[in-house]
């Protein structure tokens, strides 16, 4: 196969599972996007967008902003979900940095990919519930109702509760979940 049917059959596969790339110029303050991406955003087809549109296009005030000191500060995480404005409507995305470097001017940029989720997953929904104000609302809802939420992969052997979760199942909070779970392989 030629490099140049290569890149097509990558981006077909990429657009059939509805993932695109993004490349971040620090120093220009913008992105580059695939087709897939720029299709997502309505972006013209160089497919560029500043930050600053692209922040307005982020719909939750609780989620971060794209800023060059956010990128030179490693305070991106490496993985965020957005719920963001597309030509779809609001859709959810969770965007992977992949790997950073300099240009021959010294520029960084950072290269990603962009997912869009169907509908948000568990481990997604608690990150970003992590970094908002809106976990401990539903701490106080969870204490009143005496319901929590939890999360486990038993393929990796890993989760997550609440502490209302803890509460309600009688363990003490902070007991790792899959210790939990051994002590109880009947309801898991």
């Amino acid at each position: 196969m030629s490099n140049q049917m290569n890149q097509a059959f990558l981006s077909d596969l990429m657009t059939k599972a509805n993932m695109g790339w993004w490349e971040a110029d620090l120093n220009k303050e913008i992105y580059i996007c695939s087709e897939y991406v720029s299709s997502l955003l309505g972006l013209a087809e160089n497919g560029i967008i500043s930050f600053n549109d692209f922040n307005k296009r982020i719909l939750r005030d609780d989620q971060q902003r794209t800023n060059v000191k956010s990128f030179n500060e490693i305070k991106q995480r490496p993985e965020a979900t957005y719920l963001l404005s597309t030509t779809q409507g609001p859709v959810w995305m969770c965007s992977k940095i992949c790997y950073q470097k300099a240009d021959e001017e010294g520029h960084i940029h950072v290269y990603g990919i962009a997912e869009v989720q169907k509908s948000p997953s568990i481990p997604m929904l608690y990150r970003a519930l992590q970094n908002s104000e809106f976990e401990s609302l539903v701490e106080l809802v969870g204490d009143y109702a005496k319901v929590g939420y939890g999360y486990y992969n038993a393929c990796v052997n890993q989760g997550y509760a609440s502490r209302g979760w803890y509460r309600n199942v009688g363990e003490q909070e902070g007991i790792p979940v899959h210790e939990i779970v051994k002590a109880y392989p009947h309801l898991f």
